[in-house]
This record gives structure tokens, sequence and C-alpha cells, in this order.
């Protein structure tokens, strides 16, 4: 197509590089031929640059990069249709996938019930901040109910009342956000690779989530337990998809706690969770940004890149200050530098026994890649960081300039790790 448009302009450059204005016939010719593409608006826009005089080299230019950029934005807007279609037909085809799934599962087992109304731990910042990594850590203890994947609710924090909204109703809201993802990895296993990420080999784990499962055990829950708090529903809910999950390796009966990572949270998790802890990492900025603008082209400018860095250790800094007892501030290089004594503390912390596992990243117990936007590795990371240094010693000056200061102030409200 870009071609078509290249031949289009460069013969109306060459028209337009004569000191006349072209004949009647040369101005049908252009509108016929983009007509003949498809392009009726190139022929137009053409035909009217070149009957209002347009007789000069200069002006030929101009045409053909004024036309270049249209077909960049028809493109465009062409290519977004398809994108929005082909996200329809991949809802429905996994949607369908997932039935057979699900029939084929709810014929064969009978998931058992699991009580999940326990103390949420909850792992929140900026991504490419290192939550995935401590979610994997803890994914392994016998005392633990990892959440599998990103705790995605639509709201910083949901809003649902029991009072109001029907059990259905709030089921399905809370569950929304993660249920493409579990179909997708109900079909290809589990995968958390960055985009752009050099894999070490298939990550592609497996994992097993029953929709009707969830439902069934979401209703059942509800019955017995009768929520009227926001709480409680938030406890039929991590029952019901810890039910659901038949992969699930371990019984309930020894478990404490519920892990899960998601992005930065607000005032509500601790007037619901006043038995849980806020965890709350944050990177060197230079490092962050090195790993995020590759993840996400929305971080490509680095001045919003940063606000949003700060906007997250910010936070999580207040948070602290107004709740001391239930936040924990983690810088990720100690993590990363020490993951068995940061383990260990967090273990103490949290009243769960020590075990090797915790210094080890696992999904539902099997070693799993690091999450990196650099090449992936079994293990942790310990490149990770100093990703700063992939950036030229300008940009790199700039950020820590701009945003250290910030750091620092974070790192004085760290006592996970003293």
């Amino acid at each position: 197509m870009k071609f078509l448009i290249l031949r289009t302009a460069c013969a109306a450059l060459f028209l337009l590089s004569f000191n006349e204005t072209p004949s009647e016939a040369a101005i049908i010719d252009f509108g016929t031929y983009s007509t003949d593409i498809g392009l009726s608006w190139l022929g137009t826009e053409i035909s009217l640059l070149i009957t209002c005089g347009a007789s000069t080299l200069v002006a030929g230019w101009m045409v053909a990069r004024r036309l270049y950029k249209g077909l960049d934005r028809r493109i465009a807007e062409v290519q977004g249709d398809v994108r929005e279609e082909v996200k329809v037909c991949r809802r429905e085809i996994l949607q369908v996938a997932n039935a057979v799934l699900n029939a084929s599962w709810h014929t064969r087992m009978r998931p058992r019930r699991v009580n999940a109304a326990l103390p949420l731990i909850l792992i929140a910042q900026i991504q490419r901040s290192g939550g995935t990594l401590l979610s994997w850590l803890f994914d392994g203890h016998p005392e633990v109910f990892a959440f599998p994947h990103e705790l995605k609710w639509k709201d910083r924090w949901p809003q649902i009342d029991p009072r109001k909204d029907g059990p259905l109703q709030i089921a399905s809201s809370l569950v929304a956000g993660n249920l493409e993802a579990s179909r997708t990895f109900n079909l290809f296993g589990y995968i958390k690779e960055a985009p752009g990420a050099r894999s070490s080999g298939d990550q592609r784990l497996p994992i097993q989530w029953s929709e009707w499962a969830y439902v069934e055990a979401f209703l059942e829950g509800w019955d017995t337990v009768r929520p009227q708090s926001r709480r409680q529903c938030f406890d039929v809910f991590m029952s019901a998809y810890f039910s659901a999950l038949l992969t699930l390796r371990e019984n309930d009966e020894r478990k404490k706690i519920i892990t899960a990572f998601g992005p930065p949270m607000d005032e509500a998790f601790f007037e619901d969770y006043p038995d849980g802890l806020m965890i709350s990492i944050c990177r060197h900025p230079a490092d962050w940004y090195a790993s995020a603008t590759r993840l996400r082209s929305r971080y490509a400018n680095v001045d919003h890149a940063m606000e949003q860095w700060r906007k997250s250790a910010e936070n999580a800094m207040r948070l602290k200050e107004r709740h001391p007892a239930h936040v924990v501030l983690l810088p990720f290089a100690t993590l990363v530098a020490d993951p068995s004594g940061v383990m260990r503390r967090l273990a103490e912390r949290l009243g769960i026994a020590w075990h090797p596992i915790l210094a080890n990243p696992t999904f539902n117990g099997m070693p799993i890649g690091s999450n990196s936007s650099f090449e992936s590795v079994v293990g942790i990371d310990a490149s990770a960081v100093g990703r700063r240094n992939c950036l030229t010693p300008e940009l790199r000056d700039q950020i820590e300039a701009r945003n250290l200061a910030v750091y620092k102030q974070f790192l004085k409200g760290v006592d996970i790790c003293s």
C-alpha cells in the first residue's frame, strides 16, 4: 500500500516540478488511479493541491509528505480495528475452549473445598519492581496460599456491598480481571515473560483452574457465610478461587496466610484486612526505568514514567507512616542480594516457619525463570540490580538527579532488613 502511495506522490512531485499548472486530464488521472486503489481521499487531496497552483518542487515535496502521513494515519486506524476484532475473536475462542475443558474436568473430578478465610499479605507497588519475584518466593511454602498470578481487581480496591449486590454479581466482579489470563493459562500453560525478553527456554508451566468449580464454590460459600461485609466477600472469593485451582498441591489444614501481588493499593485494604500486611518493593529509579521502558511503550517518556515511579514510592511511604505495623518497605536490591536473610525475617514477621523453599522462586512448586525484561534465567537474577548501566550516562544522571532523593527517603523507612 505504501508503495502505491509513494508512486502516486512521486508522480505528483514530477508534475509539480514544472512551472505550469497540469492539465485537467492529469488531474482526472490522479483521481481515477487513487479511486482504483481504494483511496479516493488521496485523489481529492492531490487534485485540490494541484488546482491551487502548487507548482514548485517544494510544494510537491509537501504533497508527498502529507500523503505519506495520511497513509500512516489510515494504517493505524485499520490496525486498531483489526486488533479489536482479534481481541474479540480471541476472547470467544478462549471462552468456548475453556467451556469444553470445564465440562471435561467436571465429569472426571470433584474439586475439594478449600477454606481460605485468612489474612492477606498484599505485595503492592508499580510493575517491574520485584512483586512477581517475591510472590514466587512465597509460592512453595506449605503454610501459604499463593495467588498464582497478579490479582487484577478493577478498582484500586473493589467497591462491593453484599447488602446491595447479589452473589453472582460479586463473584463476577472479583474474578473478572483474572478471567482471560486464567483461561489462557488453562490452554497454554502459565507464562509470565516480559515483551522483548530473551527466554532461556520454554517457561510454560501447567495450571488448571475451573471456572465452573469457582462459581459452584462461591455460591456454596455465600450460602454458608451469608456475607455482611466486604471482608467476608473476599474470604468467600479466596476460598472459591483456590477451591477451583485443580492443580493446588497442598490442602488447607496448614495454611496460615494468603499472598498476592498487584498494583499500589489504598487505605481500604487496612479497613478490610486489619490482620493483613502490605509489602511494598522499591527499585533504584534508574534500574526501574531501564527495565520498565523495555516492557511497555507507555514508559517511553522518561518524565511521565518517573512520575509514576515516584507516586508508587511516595504512596508506600505515606501508608507506612499511617500504618507502621501493617506496612513493610522492601528494597529490591536487598531482596536480590540476600533472599534467604530477607525471607527469613519476613517469615518471622508473618508467623510462618522458615523453609529453604522461601529462597527459591517457584510456581506451584516448580522452578521458574525470572520475569525479566532482559534475558530470563532460572532462579534469582543478580544482574537485575544494575540495569541502570544499560542507560546512557546522560539519561542515568538525569533520572538520578530528579528521583534519587525519593529513593533514599524510602530506604530510611525500611525496617525488615535491619
